[in-house]
Formats: structure tokens, C-alpha cells, sequence
């Protein structure tokens, strides 16, 4: 057995775990992203309902 063929189960964990790793940061990443677009738009506008609209579309973009 060589060595290539030995690592290769290891790799493919490695793999399978980062595609794992990179769903999750982007679940978060869009949910903060909203949030922040809500933020931004209830100090421009001087508005409360905005920061809930803003969490509200970084849910759907999930």
C-alpha cells in the first residue's frame, strides 16, 4: 500500500469537514450582513422598523 493511498481517506475528511465549515460561515455572514444593512438604513432614515427588516432579509438570504 503507498503512502498516497493511505492519505487519501484522511484528505477526503478533510474536505468533506470544510465544506461543512464554509456553509456555516455563510449562514452567519449573510445574517450579519443584514443586520447591518438594517442598521444602516434606520440611522439614515431615523426609523426602528428597519433593523427588523434587515434581520429579516439576512434570514431569507440564508
Amino acid at each position: 500500500m503507498s503512502k498516497n493511498q493511505e492519505e487519501e481517506p484522511k484528505l477526503r475528511k478533510v474536505v468533506v469537514a470544510a465544506d461543512g465549515l464554509s456553509l456555516g460561515i455563510s449562514m452567519v455572514v449573510a445574517i450579519l450582513l443584514g443586520i447591518g444593512l438594517g442598521l444602516l438604513m434606520k440611522t439614515l432614515f431615523d426609523t426602528p422598523w428597519f433593523l427588523w427588516l434587515g434581520v429579516v432579509w439576512g434570514v431569507a438570504a440564508v
